[in-house]
């Protein structure tokens, strides 16, 4: 076994074995790096670091975020923005 992986048994999972399984077939479908990644970023915040935590944030799927079209309000402003900047342009310093 992974020294990496002896580790995380002995701070996490001592007597969870069932729990262990279910991680190592994390590491199987993702990866040692990842699962161990995913762990680093639980252990900066107050929590316990769980399988079913590590499981969430691996098989957490995201979703693109919609780029919509500037509205009609959005539009007006930048226009009166240039036009208020090309009359402070025309003001000497």
């Amino acid at each position: 076994m992974k020294p990496e992986l002896k580790a995380i048994y002995y701070k996490y999972y001592q007597g969870q074995e069932r729990q262990y399984l279910q991680l190592l077939e994390l590491v199987a479908t993702h990866s040692l790096s990842q699962v161990s990644e995913t762990i680093t970023m639980l252990e900066k915040i107050p929590t316990t670091v769980t399988t079913e935590k590590i499981k969430l944030i691996l098989e957490k799927k995201e979703e693109p975020v919609p780029i919509l079209a500037p509205s009609a309000i959005t539009k007006k402003a930048k226009e009166t923005l240039s036009d208020y900047s090309k009359l402070l342009e025309g003001i000497p310093a």
